[in-house]
C-alpha cells in the first residue's frame, strides 16, 4: 500500500460552499448535489480488483480543504488555423453561460456524479476547466495544446470535448506542477466523438514526486469514428488512471498507446477499458512500462464485447521490462465477450533487459548505462511515434529528460 500522507483527514461531512458571485445557477445546484453524492459515498473497496493496489485514502481531499477555494493553473493554446476553423476553446464557468444548452446535455453524460465516489468529488469540487466544441467538418493540422498544473494543495479539473462529424482534430492535455510542495489533482476528461470524426489526445504527466494524480477519462465514439490516444507517464508519487472508450457506433476504431517509466518510490495504478456497444468496431490497445529503483506498475486492462456486437476485433498487448530487482509489477488481462463473431486476443510479458542486447553495446565501447537508454529509447518509439503529429519530438525530449535522470521533479 502506497500513501503520500498517513494523516489524510476525510472532509466529506462537511457542508458546500455558497454560490459564488460569477458561478451559474444550475450549474452551482448541479454541484451540490453532486456533494451530497460525494458526501454520502464510501471509500472505493480494497477487496475489488480495479483498488487492490492503491489505498483510495491517498485522494481524499486533506484537512485544509475549502470548497470555494481554487488552486492550480490553465493554459489553453488554440492555434490560428483552429480558430479559422470555427474551434471554440472555453473555460468552464463561462461555457455555463454562454453554451448552457450544450452543457447541460453533454456535462457529466460519460462521468458524472454517480460515476463514483472520487467522480463525484470532481464534479462538486472543479471549477477550472475547458470546453472544446470542435464544429462539423473542420480540419487542421496543428494540435491543441491544454496544461493543467498545480502549486500545491488541491486541484481538481475537468475537460470536455464535443467533436462534430467528420472533424478532425489533434489534442495535447498536460499535467505538471511545481515542485518542493504537495499536491493532488483530481481531474475527469470526457470525449464525444460524433460520426467519422477523426480525434488524436495524447495524454502526458510529468508531475514531482510528492504530487498525486487521479484521473478519469472516458470516450464515446459515433460511426466510422477514429480515436487515436496517447498516455505518457513520466514522473508522479502515485497516479490513479482510469481510461476508457465507449464504441458507441458501427466502424468505430479505437487505438490506445501508453508508455511508463517508474523509478524511485513512484507509484501508478493503470485501468483501461474498451467496450463495444456496436458491431464491425476495432480497438487495440499497447502499453509498455519499465520500471526502475523501487517503482510500482499496476495495471489492469478489460476488453468488452456486448452481445449484439458482432464482428468485432480487439487486440490488448501489455509489455513490462523490470530495471531492478525492487521494482514491482502487476498486470491483469480481462475479457468480457458474450458474442461467438469476434476476434480478440492479449498478451503480458515481464522481465529483464536482455544480458545479450547490453554486451552487444558495451562490446562496442558503449558504458551499460548508456547502451541501457538507447535500448529503452528504442522500446518506447512505437509509442512515440503515435503521438500527434508535432508533439512527437517533445514526448521524446522528455522521455530521454527522464532516461538522463532529470532532478526537476524530486519531492
Amino acid at each position: 500500500m502506497s500513501t503520500m500522507n498517513n494523516t489524510t483527514i476525510d472532509t466529506r461531512t462537511a457542508e458546500f460552499r455558497l454560490p459564488l458571485d460569477d458561478e451559474t445557477n444550475w450549474l452551482y445546484e448541479q454541484r451540490k448535489q453532486a456533494w451530497e453524492t460525494y458526501s454520502s459515498l464510501p471509500l472505493p473497496d480494497r477487496v475489488k480488483h480495479l483498488w487492490r493496489y492503491t489505498d483510495p485514502r491517498v485522494f481524499v481531499p486533506t484537512e485544509d480543504f475549502d470548497s470555494a477555494v481554487i488552486t492550480g493553473s490553465l493554459e489553453g493554446d488554440l492555434p490560428a488555423e483552429a480558430t479559422d476553423a470555427g474551434v471554440q476553446l472555453i473555460e468552464l464557468e463561462e461555457a455555463a453561460e454562454s453554451h448552457a444548452d450544450l452543457l447541460q446535455q453533454h456535462l457529466g453524460s460519460l462521468v458524472g456524479p454517480d460515476f463514483d465516489t472520487f467522480e463525484a468529488f470532481n464534479f462538486a469540487a472543479a471549477r477550472l476547466g475547458w470546453v472544446l466544441i470542435i464544429p462539423d467538418n473542420a480540419e487542421f493540422e496543428a494540435p491543441i495544446h491544454l496544461r493543467r498544473s498545480t502549486n500545491g494543495g488541491l486541484f481538481a479539473t475537468r475537460l470536455l470535448v464535443i467533436a462534430g462529424k467528420n472533424a478532425e482534430v489533434s489534442i495535447v492535455d498536460e499535467y505538471n506542477g511545481e515542485s518542493g510542495v504537495h499536491g493532488q489533482i483530481n481531474s475527469v476528461v470526457e470525449v464525444i466523438a460524433h460520426d467519422a470524426a477523426r480525434v488524436k489526445i495524447a495524454t502526458t504527466v510529468d508531475l514531482p514526486d510528492n504530487q498525486t494524480l487521479f484521473l478519469t477519462q472516458r470516450n464515446k465514439i459515433g460511426r466510422d469514428v477514429d480515436l487515436q490516444s496517447t498516455g505518457l507517464s513520466l514522473n508522479a508519487g502515485i497516479a490513479k488512471i482510469n481510461w476508457s472508450t465507449l464504441l458507441a457506433g458501427r466502424g468505430a476504431s479505437s487505438r490506445w498507446s501508453g508508455l511508463l517509466l517508474g523509478d524511485k518510490e513512484q507509484h501508478f495504478d493503470m485501468h483501461t477499458r474498451h467496450q463495444h456497444t456496436s458491431g464491425e468496431s476495432f480497438s487495440d490497445l499497447l502499453y509498455k512500462v519499465a520500471l526502475r529503483d523501487n517503482s510500482m506498475s499496476a495495471y489492469t486492462g478489460l476488453i468488452a464485447i456486448d452481445e449484439h456486437a458482432a464482428v468485432c476485433e480487439a487486440y490488448q498487448e501489455n509489455r513490462n521490462l523490470l530495471l531492478s530487482e525492487t521494482a514491482h509489477v502487476e498486470s491483469i488481462p480481462e475479457l468480457e465477450i458474450v458474442n461467438d463473431d469476434v476476434k480478440c486476443s492479449h498478451g503480458v510479458t515481464v522481465g529483464p533487459l536482455e544480458e545479450e542486447q547490453l554486451f552487444y553495446f558495451e562490446s562496442r565501447g558503449i558504458h551499460r548505462d548508456e547502451a541501457m537508454r538507447i535500448i529503452l529509447a528504442g522500446y518506447y518509439e512505437a509509442v512515440l511515434e503515435r503521438l500527434p503529429k508535432g508533439y512527437v519530438e517533445t514526448g521524446r525530449e522528455a522521455l530521454l529528460n527522464k532516461l538522463m535522470g532529470d532532478s526537476r521533479h524530486g519531492g
